[in-house]
This record gives C-alpha cells, structure tokens and sequence, in this order.
C-alpha cells in the first residue's frame, strides 16, 4: 500500500507527469468551454432521476430475499455505487452498492451481490434488444435513410450522418 502512494505521489511530482496531467486539465476545460452547459445540467439532472428507477427495479428483485426494503436505503446504496464507479476502475461500484445495501438492511452480502447480477442480466436483455431493433430498423430503412440524409446534410457531413442512423457510410 505505501508502494503504491509513493508511487501516485512521486508521478506527480515527476515533471513529465505534472506537463501530461497540467494538458489534460486544460483539454478538460478547454471542452467544457465548448460544450452547451443547458445540456450539460440536463444530463445531470436525468442521471440522477434515473435512480428512483433503479431503486424500484432492485426493489422488486430483492422481493424474495426480503421483503419491502426502504427505497431510500436501496437509493443511498446505488448513489454510493455510482460515486465509486466514478472513481475506481473496474466496475468496484457494484461490490460497493452490494455491502453499502448490507449495512442498512439485513440483505446478506453474497444475495446483494446476486440480485446486481441479475440487474446486470437485465439491463443486458434490454440493450440486446435495443440493439436487434436498431439492426432491423436500419436494414429496413437503410436506403430510404440514405438518400433522405443526401438530401438534408452536406457532403462533408455525409458519412457522419449516415453513421449515426446506423446505416453505414
């Protein structure tokens, strides 16, 4: 552990380091700048109602393990897991949200962990079958998308336009 710390501490002390993190910053802000900030907030705003959501869904599959958990103590456990999320790599969120709902509930870990499996599995079917959609979608659409976009979008913008329909350049 004090390997690591020194090793975090003395790559921002190294001059190199400080120069790649001091050009990140300013590419950071430099976006920031650019960015509309009304979309910004807005992004915001629905990650986090997002969460009642979530609370409600993981509700229903801890059904069997225990009945009626306080939607805040399941709200609290996902916001923690997202704050980890955002802060250490590999997915560790997940395990936090899992202990964090053990410590307000009588939830066992090991079934706190299963049931985030199981809101994993899901949220896997859902994006399956967005993603079957969009194929059909685009197959079916796909020259009628084409020529459509030709006529609204630049020449330049032709190939990013038909990219983001999901009908290929």
């Amino acid at each position: 552990l004090a390997a690591d710390f020194y090793g975090e501490i003395s790559a921002f002390l190294d001059p190199d380091t400080r120069r790649v993190v001091t050009e990140s910053l300013r590419e950071s802000q430099t976006e920031l700048a650019r960015s509309n900030i009304w979309l910004f907030f807005a992004s915001a705003v629905a990650s986090t109602l997002i969460f009642p959501l979530r609370a409600i869904r993981w509700r229903i599959i801890l059904e069997p393990v225990q009945a009626a958990i306080p939607l805040g103590a399941l709200w609290r456990s996902i916001a923690i897991g997202g704050m980890v999320n955002n802060l250490v790599p590999a997915r560790a969120g997940e395990i936090a949200r899992a202990y964090a709902l053990t410590k307000e509930t009588t939830v066992s870990f090991a079934s706190a962990l299963a049931s985030l499996a199981v809101d994993r599995l899901f949220d896997m079917v859902v994006l399956l079958g967005l993603v079957a959609a969009q194929s059909v979608l685009a197959a079916t659409f796909q020259a009628a998308s084409r020529s459509a976009v030709a006529e609204l979008v630049d020449d330049a913008d032709l190939e990013g336009a038909n990219a983001v329909l999901g009908a290929g350049t």
